[in-house]
């Protein structure tokens, strides 16, 4: 007993002291409030302290009982730095573990602190853990952006008790989803043992506002932490999203905590800090209580085990799971695979798309090199989109997003583009190649610009399941197209939510707007989402010409054909043996030589799949003797198609399966005997199409057309074998599919065939059906059917095709008799037009022909006379006679006419080229001119010499056009550079700035050449110094730009606007470009603040730098230094005040662009607010504007702000 009463004594007698000691401490406290006022946000707020607006996960730090919310994670620093890294933290003495440490070894992290009230001692708030718990979760949905990342608590000893508290709330179920983990460090979860010494001081020192309330519960193993720990238990428990418990790690200290020299003991016992520790995963650290939350360095234990707790702990973000997903396992091999007519695969490498711009009505009309006339519309090639635009009409894919003039001639961003193109043409390949581009990270740009590309087939759009929701979304869109069949909604959401982000970096590619902007119309839920997706802010859209226009477009395009060096590289890469990688260089020859002689297939072979085509079948093809024309060809690519499609079909002959060696020795007509029913099949439904103007086939038109005509066929089982016809989704049900040719022209190959069939027949009758009308089917004559559509235009190239099946038969004058007969189109170019597309159809030989062909260039010359223009000549079906007979009759201002109009044709026959040649030498200046802008579109050898010559001729216009007919040819022999190089010395103003233009572009040149327009960096004129800088390499570039003595100050700004012009800049260019920020010239100032703005991401020491130039005393680049810093996502807190600072300058623009900079970004000190504020009261409207849309922006504003708002 005396022994029990000892202890007790000695018990009461040490907590008299402690408490004794604690209150003496309390009243230095009381003495140091009343000398200095409590600073720091402590109003239960979370503080970012880390991070950038891409962060990958967050850290949310809680400090613990009566703790300052920042100060208490700071330590002493460590003597010795770890590295040069550290030593660069802070300069203080101080090391801060969330801002400075874990914002090193995690700058993916976005870090927040929770600055809340949670003393005891003086004043304190009589608060429980559970209020403090539902402020924090309040501020956590407050603060955080929509896009919700992956979250790791680190709660220090009450801290812990408080993220408990939080994730027990009712509604926190999104927050504990989100959790990828929790730190505990030193959380008593059993309570602690000097709970009651601390209530019993409060007790003793009410009079300075102590309070019990936090302190009992800490109380060891009391009812509210038990039931508290039996509740987290629950929350954390797997649950249908989260398939398993989150990850929980526990720090303990084994240090004693010492007050004035006396012990404490240990704060939080081991078996107190590891209740929710998972197993191996609750960690001793030597330290006392407080120092669980402190390191004094890199190299600190307690950081290294900290550090590898929230490495294991984190997690990829939903987001980043569904980018994966998308990446990996939607975005296919086999999804993304380009499928030859061979059945091979073509490498993306070998898939070439050219895009030029859409010139639109009242807008570039007529618009072609030097203002030449535009290529005549009517002709196939202009149709088909294979003639070659301007050089500036064109646009690179990889370039796409770069910044260009707009229609309106101002510069512009594109971020929505419209990508027209016809069937065959590459759209689908187009879709392919961006996403193998982006993901394999080939363009850099479009890697800073997205995260994720998108691709939405809008067909898919038109299934059932889609059309029968209620109200159709973009989580439903994301599951259907791209989460199957993981199909996990959050996902979806996660997807869903990064969209609503200001900085939301995903590009939607809707392919085939064609299909469904017909369908999808009217008011109902389908109609108002495909209207969302069009209007989202990054998107690419593509489309046949037929669709409707999309509003608020940046750019618009359409797919062109190949370029003739890019049908060159794919005819030897079709050659070439994949093994050996040998190329069969006599076959590439022969197709090569094939083309230069047929010219309306060499400008049909640059459409991609008639390319292929002719690729494919080259083996198989009779003597070019025969294949002299478009139809020819067809024939033969057809035949070689249904060879390969006879084995798919596994046709059979005498009840055995045919073999490719049975098939390969079969004729012609055997073949077709084979395919009899495949090939009826076709005829009717591409003349039913036809008919229809339908290219695009439903199922239950394919049924249609199968029972109207009695086909015997079964489409659910033949089409997908058959080669002519291409499927949208090849993977989906046939009710779910559509058909379509795997080109226009061999739907209007085919059509021609049933119409040729029926005209052969005296008693044949045409059967027109019309698609989805029931009992509608009537018939009529071939001949009616010609009378009435031989001038419909898209019945333009079926009756090129009827002409050519008719070629060597006495029907082919049939039918050129019956085209000139009535009705008939006398005072137009029309009929001219049809019957010169017929004969480039037929071989043989045709009575008439020469006939025709008189009158045909009557009709060139008429134009001449009366329009003062040659529009029948610029195509290329005009025949090679005709034209040779209206050069040769007329006077030298008719030739001129016609060789102006030559030069925007496609094709001129080598024979019109060499009578061209001789004019170059004409005494007329105007026929010199022409005949050098006919040769410089097809520029042979032979004649090069001779258009060299021109250079130095008498007519200022004459030697330009030379200059940029030579300059037109990608490789020129070294004497006609320099040739063209002495243009520079030119008397005449444009002569020169052709030249430098036509010198410019090369990547290799003569050095006497380079010199010559370097020298050009003097001249007087502005326009030709610009057209000089802007022809110079990089690194010419670059030492012009620091060259301040350059007596031309504009050369050394249109050298900076030329290095901004390219490619992202490599960082030492950059660091070039931002020396200049402090160049005594104002428009070099303006010219690097431009260009430095065109980087997506800037290091902090350029954004200092560009920040300086706040204060420039020039008003155009302070407000391009203002425009660039709003511009970026994340910036340090003192730009941010330099930004500020603006806010009043003299300038309304500066203010009206510095409020805007400020007023998008979440994260703003009072201060500045109020800054903004001040603005309400602007003498400026602009200014008063943005202010208010600033501060209506904010989810908070400060009582004195919120005063000055509602007082007004």
């Amino acid at each position: 007993m005396t022994t029990g009463w000892r202890c007790m004594i000695t018990w009461w007698g040490a907590g008299l002291a402690i408490v004794t000691l604690l209150l003496a401490r309390s009243l230095h406290r009381v003495i140091g409030k009343i000398c200095r006022p409590r600073e720091g946000n402590r109003s239960g707020t979370l503080e970012i302290l880390s991070g950038k607006d891409n962060a990958k996960f967050e850290i949310i730090a809680v400090p613990g009982l009566g703790a300052h919310p920042y100060h208490t994670w700071e330590a002493t620093r460590k003597t010795q730095a770890s590295n040069a890294t550290e030593c660069q933290t802070t300069q203080s003495r101080k090391v801060h573990l969330l801002k400075d440490l874990l914002a090193h070894d995690f700058p993916d992290a976005r870090i927040w602190n929770f600055a809340h009230e949670s003393n005891w001692l003086i004043d304190a708030p009589i608060k429980t853990t559970e209020e403090i718990g539902k402020c924090l979760l309040k501020a956590i949905k407050d603060k955080r952006p929509s896009a919700h990342l992956p979250i790791i608590f680190i709660g220090h000893s009450l801290g812990g008790i408080i993220i408990k508290q939080a994730l027990c709330t009712s509604d926190s179920q999104d927050i504990v989803d989100d959790t990828a983990g929790i730190v505990f460090l030193g959380t008593p979860h059993q309570g602690s043992s000097v709970s009651i010494a601390g209530a019993v001081l409060a007790a003793l020192t009410g009079f300075l506002g102590s309070d019990t309330t936090l302190l009992l519960s800490l109380k060891n193993h009391g009812a509210q932490l038990s039931n508290l720990a039996d509740l987290f238990d629950s929350r954390i428990a797997p649950n249908g999203p989260r398939q398993r418990k989150i990850p929980i790690t526990s720090f303990y200290e084994t240090k004693k905590t010492y007050l004035f020299g006396l012990s404490l003991g240990l704060v939080v016992s081991r078996d107190s800090a590891k209740v929710h520790a998972d197993a191996c995963e609750s960690h001793s650290i030597e330290t006392d209580h407080s120092g669980l939350n402190k390191c004094g360095g890199l190299t600190d234990t307690l950081f290294a085990a900290l550090t590898a707790a929230i490495r294991r702990l984190k997690t990829p973000s939903l987001l980043e799971q569904a980018d994966t997903w998308i990446r990996d396992k939607h975005y296919t091999a086999n999804r993304l695979r380009i499928e030859r007519l061979s059945g091979k695969s073509l490498s993306i490498d070998q898939c070439y798309i050219n895009l030029a711009l859409v010139e639109q009505s009242g807008q570039d009309a007529g618009h072609s090199e030097k203002g030449g006339m535009a290529p005549s519309p009517f002709s196939i090639l202009s149709r088909q989109k294979v003639e070659t635009p301007d050089e500036t009409m064109q646009v690179e894919l990889a370039a796409l997003f770069n910044k260009r003039n707009g229609s309106d001639g101002r510069p512009v961003l594109p971020r929505r583009i419209l990508i027209r193109g016809r069937a065959g043409v590459g759209k689908t390949t187009l879709c392919k190649k961006i996403i193998h581009e982006f993901y394999k990270g080939t363009w850099d740009k479009w890697s800073e610009l997205f995260d994720r590309v998108l691709w939405v087939p809008l067909r898919n759009l038109k299934l059932p399941e889609r059309q029968n929701k209620s109200r159709y979304t973009l989580e439903h869109l994301f599951r259907h197209e791209f989460l199957l069949p993981k199909n996990e909604p959050n996902l979806a959401g996660a997807l869903f939510r990064a969209l609503n982000i200001e900085s939301s970096k995903t590009l939607f590619l809707l392919d085939g707007l064609d299909e469904v902007s017909q369908d999808l119309t009217g008011e109902g839920s389908m109609p108002r989402f495909l209207d969302q997706l069009l209007r989202q802010p990054h998107v690419i859209i593509t489309s046949r010409p037929s669709a409707k226009p999309v509003p608020n477009l940046d750019l618009e395009l359409e797919t062109i054909g190949f370029s003739p060096d890019q049908v060159k590289e794919y005819i030897e890469k079709s050659f070439t043996e994949r093994n050996t990688a040998e190329i069969d260089q006599a076959k590439v020859d022969k197709v090569q030589s094939f083309l230069r002689k047929h010219w309306l297939i060499q400008g049909l072979a640059r459409i991609p799949i008639q390319l292929d085509a002719l690729c494919y079948t080259w083996d198989g093809l009779i003597p070019d003797a025969v294949l002299s024309t478009m139809t020819c060809v067809y024939k033969e690519i057809e035949l070689k198609l249904w060879k390969k499609d006879i084995l798919r079909l596994e046709k059979k002959h005498d009840g055995k399966v045919l073999t490719e060696e049975e098939i390969k020795l079969a004729g012609s007509l055997g073949i077709q005997d084979f395919v009899m029913n495949e090939a009826n099949f076709l005829e009717c439904l591409a003349f039913t199409g036809l008919h229809n103007d339908i290219i695009d086939f439903k199922s239950n038109q394919l049924d249609d057309v199968v029972k109207a005509f009695g086909v015997r066929l079964f489409p659910q089982k033949s089409l997908p074998k058959l080669s002519f016809l291409r499927t949208s989704d090849p993977l989906s049900e046939y009710r779910n599919r559509n058909y379509h040719f795997i080109h226009l022209t061999f739907q209007e190959y085919f059509a021609a065939r049933y119409f040729v069939r029926q005209w052969k027949h005296r008693a044949g009758q045409l059967l027109f059906v019309t698609l989805g009308i029931k009992g509608t089917e009537r018939r009529a004559g071939a001949t009616e059917f010609l009378r009435k559509h031989k001038y419909t235009a898209r019945y333009d190239v079926f009756w090129r095709f009827v002409a050519g099946l008719l070629d060597g038969s006495e029907q082919a004058l049939k039918l050129i008799n019956t085209v000139e007969e009535e009705p008939l189109d006398l005072l137009g170019p029309t009929h001219q037009r049809l019957v010169m597309h017929c004969l480039s159809e037929i071989s043989g030989n045709l009575p008439k022909r020469a006939a025709l062909e008189k009158r045909l260039a009557q009709w060139l010359l008429f134009e001449c006379r009366f329009n003062h223009s040659a529009r029948l000549a610029s195509e290329v079906e005009f025949p090679e006679a005709a034209l040779k007979t209206a050069l040769l009759s007329e006077a030298s201002d008719t030739q001129a006419i016609i060789l102006q109009s030559l030069a925007n044709r496609a094709l001129i026959p080598p024979s019109v080229l060499e009578l061209v040649a001789k004019w170059l030498d004409d005494e007329d200046w105007n026929v010199r001119k022409a005949a050098v802008g006919v040769l410089r579109s097809a520029l042979p050898d032979e004649v090069l010499a001779a258009v060299a010559r021109r250079l130095d001729d008498e007519d200022l216009i004459v030697r330009q056009v030379a200059i940029t007919a030579l300059g037109g040819r990608s490789a020129l022999p070294d004497k006609v550079l320099v040739a063209v190089a002495a243009r520079l010395e030119d008397e005449e103003l444009d002569v020169r700035g052709t030249a430098i233009e036509a010198l410019g572009w090369r990547s290799t040149v003569p050095d006497e050449v380079l010199t010559a327009v370097a020298e050009r960096l003097d001249d007087d004129d502005f326009k030709v110094r610009r057209a000089a800088v802007m022809s110079l390499p990089d690194e010419v570039l670059v030492a012009l730009v620091e060259r301040p003595d350059h007596r031309h100050s504009d050369v050394r700004e249109t050298a900076i606007q030329a290095l901004g012009g390219r490619l992202a800049l490599p960082d030492e260019v950059l660091a070039v470009v931002v020396r200049q920020l402090n160049d005594k010239n104002e428009g070099v100032r303006r010219a690097a603040v431009e260009v430095i703005g065109q980087g997506l991401a800037l290091s902090e020491k350029v954004l200092d730098v560009v920040a300086e130039r706040l204060d420039d005393e020039d008003l155009k680049v302070r407000w391009l230094a203002v425009k660039l810093l709003g511009g970026r996502l994340a910036l340090p807190s003192k730009v941010l005040a330099a930004v500020a600072r603006r806010v009043d300058d003299e300038n309304p623009e500066i203010r009206e662009a510095a409020i805007a900079a400020l007023g998008r970004r979440s994260e703003l000190s009072n201060e500045v607010v109020e800054v903004v504020a001040a603005r309400i009261h602007d003498k400026d409207l602009n200014v008063r504007e943005t202010a208010i849309e600033a501060l209506g922006g904010r989810s908070a504003l400060p009582d004195k702000v919120l005063k000055a708002v509602v007082g007004d």
